[in-house]
């Protein structure tokens, strides 16, 4: 059985006597009220409670009504809760100045209950009609998301997967007396599902970025040395061969004496996502600079720049969200799950470092700090 939920009002007033007559007569109404002679009184009822609506007085010690609800509103937790100032004070300015610092209504005292009761039903009555379509709304987005979502983990999976079935089709029901013609098709299958294994581990380490409880997880407890040689430029030659026939040229630039020390997966795979989106978005014959320097005690800072078709100022902070890509659709012009810069600033931030853009005059320049070891 569903059990309907008692709206609840904020009553805010220095005269006791009629905030406490005003509780007694919404009360008998069936409203849950709670009363405040004080703004520090009120601010510790909301810090309680989230109220359905506040009652207001406007000449108050200390703090006016107007300037309260102006605090109220720098907060997302109150700056929606609907507002209805009572007042002695008839100007039409003060009014006015009522509404335009978010008032959903204004009552002059002395006022007939009769007629609060209607402002506060209708009040009420508007939130919930505004609550409901917001929530129709939301719903509908989320489920868009899902669904494109869906669609593309399945398009980006099914890809390489297609793709290496039909190699290993090809393999077995054609002879093949060239070795080199032989030898393209299972290069072909395993890039394929060399880019399944990318995309599963990503979405893997996705996952594993937060702890069964909902709070970030740090890899920042354990850092041993990093051997570049095996945890970098293998996964390097894996992404370039995963998008031939494009080409794309790697100039490395990193610093002698070198030495990273770091959780060698979370390192890898942040380092990796963030080349493989400069390889993704690189025009064909582009060049990319791998620069990686020092910042002693094993910290260390990786700049990836391509020469593709960088990322719009007002996305750069966007592009970090999960799930997020700049083109979308069927006709997106890049593949991938929209996950890679996610994942890289993450890990990075488990560190205590970073991930961000950097200026540059033609296509992207990305960072990757990783503080020293503590």
């Amino acid at each position: 059985m569903n059990v309907i939920r008692k709206k609840t009002i904020l009553i805010i007033d220095d005269e006791a006597k009629f905030a406490d007559g005003l509780s007694l007569f919404l009360t008998n109404y069936k409203y849950e009220v709670h009363t405040a002679y004080h703004v520090n009184e009120a601010y510790k009822v909301l810090d309680e409670t989230a109220p359905d609506l506040i009652l207001c007085d406007v000449m108050m010690p200390d703090i006016d009504g107007f300037s309260f609800r102006n605090q109220l509103s720098y907060s997302p937790h109150t700056n929606n809760i609907p507002f209805i100032f009572l007042t002695a004070r008839t100007d039409g300015s003060d009014l006015l100045y009522g509404f335009e610092s978010g008032a959903d209504d204004y009552l002059t005292k002395p006022f007939k209950r009769a007629e609060l009761l209607a402002r506060i039903r209708a009040v009420l009555n508007r939130d919930e009609k505004s609550r409901q379509v917001a929530e129709a709304q939301y719903s509908q987005m989320l489920e868009d998301f899902k669904e494109e979502l869906l669609s593309n983990i399945n398009h980006e999976l099914y890809t390489p997967l297609g793709v290496t079935i039909m190699s290993l089709d090809i393999l077995l029901q054609k002879r093949f007396d060239n070795v080199e013609e032989r030898t393209e098709f299972i290069k072909i299958a395993q890039s394929g599902a060399k880019q399944m294994m990318f995309l599963i581990d990503s979405l893997i380490m996705l996952n594993k970025m937060v702890e069964s409880n909902g709070t970030e997880r740090s890899f920042f407890h354990h850092r041993p040395l990093v051997d570049l040689n095996f945890h970098l430029f293998p996964q390097v030659d894996e992404r370039l061969e995963f998008y031939k026939p494009k080409t794309v040229f790697i100039d490395y630039k990193i610093e002698k004496e070198l030495e990273i020390y770091a959780p060698k997966r979370e390192f890898s795979c942040a380092a990796v996502h963030l080349i493989d989106n400069a390889i993704k978005y690189s025009p064909d014959n582009g060049r990319i600079m791998i620069d990686l320097s020092s910042l002693g005690d094993g910290g260390c800072v990786l700049v990836v720049t391509d020469e593709g078709q960088g990322v719009p100022d007002d996305k750069a902070e966007k592009v970090f969200e999960k799930y997020y890509q700049i083109s979308k659709g069927d006709n997106r012009s890049y593949g991938g799950l929209g996950v890679g810069l996610t994942i890289a600033r993450y890990i990075a931030r488990s560190f205590g470092g970073d991930v961000e853009f950097l200026p540059t005059t033609k296509g992207a320049k990305v960072q990757m700090a990783i503080p020293q070891v503590v």
